[in-house]
């Protein structure tokens, strides 16, 4: 009788403990993705426009159907597991700019996915890619639609025809 309490308690701290991470590990990838959700969109266009006029580019402007095309992507991203520019339905930035009727002379999208706890590590890893910071400080953008998703950012920059 003596040897079943002594293997419970060797089993009890072991228990714990994986419970113990495990919670911890479920309400650290919640608390991360509510982060961004809670930041939204405006801090990402805040964030880049302050790139934006270091660089001695004009701030952005809010385009309502850039909002919703970079909506989509950022829907379709988080729902699918996606971190790209092309959609779960072979959408292209060009097709979903076109899907809600806004004209263009340029585009260019920047996205991210998880990894990032704020709006600021997002944008600092557009800044870290080279392409994507040539899209940021295209000074020839002059409109944008920001959209958040869950842990997906998708910022769609465009010179309007």
């Amino acid at each position: 009788m003596k040897t079943r309490p002594r293997a419970v308690r060797r089993l009890s701290p072991a228990v714990c403990a994986a419970a113990a991470l495990l919670l911890f590990t479920g309400t650290a990838t919640t608390a991360a993705s509510a982060s961004v959700r809670q930041v939204g969109a405006g801090e990402v266009l805040a964030l880049v426009d302050a790139e934006r006029a270091r660089a001695g580019c004009p701030a952005l402007v809010v385009a309502p159907a850039l909002t919703r095309a970079a909506q989509t992507q950022a829907d379709d991203m988080f729902q699918n597991n996606l971190t790209g520019h092309i959609g779960s339905d072979d959408s292209t930035p060009r097709f979903r700019l076109e899907r809600v009727g806004y004209a263009w002379r340029a585009y260019g999208e920047n996205v991210s996915g998880p990894g990032y706890e704020n709006a600021r590590e997002h944008v600092a890893a557009w800044m870290s890619d080279p392409r994507s910071r040539h899209t940021l400080l295209h000074c020839g953008f002059t409109e944008t639609g920001v959209a958040v998703s869950g842990d997906r950012v998708v910022q769609l920059f465009a010179a309007p025809r």
